[in-house]
């Protein structure tokens, strides 16, 4: 008999999950939840279907929680990027930086948000809309010299709907930077100048 199956079976729950996460995660991202099936993710993953049934009840849960947990580790990076900035404008930098760092970081995350066609499906297009919701209230927050609370919101969509954009041109020019790292890399030049326009459009539009 061979060893695959037991080295399988002495792999700790919370590893394989982890392994079930990231193939699905790449599978996803390139062929979108329609056309990826659980046997791709299986095999991708090195496990067997059944396995992938005890941690996830279906494709659908797998694919939800996926949307769910890059959301949320996006939505991180940028909450601790920014907080420890008091200048509008370093802060605005901190933001765009720790935005960019994550497509840089996390292609396959930011594409399984962004560009898998997941706003099609109305679940999906739910969990994405709450996620935008939860980043324009953060950025809303960290506005300063803006004390019209709608006036606020709007330039935070404004803000996330230009970074959007930037990331999407970014990622279009740039399929992959190889092993550089971000601090050499198109990603973080883009970031600094995504956020110097950004600056010089904001800046008019609060007291600084």
């Amino acid at each position: 008999m061979g060893t695959g199956g037991s080295l399988r079976n002495r792999v700790p729950g919370s590893h394989r999950k982890a392994l079930i996460l990231a193939a699905a995660l790449e599978r996803f991202s390139a062929q979108g939840f329609q056309a990826t099936s659980m046997a791709e993710i299986a095999e991708k993953a090195n496990v067997t279907k059944p396995v992938i049934y005890q941690h996830f009840t279906s494709k659908r849960e797998l694919y939800r929680r996926l949307l769910e947990k890059v959301g949320s580790d996006l939505t991180d990076a940028i909450r601790l990027a920014t907080a420890e900035h008091d200048l509008p404008r370093e802060r605005l930098a901190a933001g765009m930086t720790a935005y960019f760092k994550f497509i840089f970081d996390n292609r396959h995350g930011y594409l399984l948000l962004f560009g898998s066609g997941s706003r099609r499906d109305p679940e999906f297009a739910e969990v994405i809309t709450r996620l935008e919701l939860s980043i324009a209230e953060l950025v809303s927050e960290r506005v300063t010299g803006v004390h019209e609370d709608q006036y606020r919101r709007f330039i935070a969509f404004s803000l996330i709907g230009m970074a959007q954009g930037a990331a999407r041109s970014y990622i279009a020019g740039i399929p992959e930077e190889g092993n550089t790292g971000f601090e050499n890399s198109v990603a973080r030049v883009r970031a600094r100048q995504a956020a110097e326009i950004l600056w010089f459009g904001l800046k008019h539009s609060i007291e600084t």
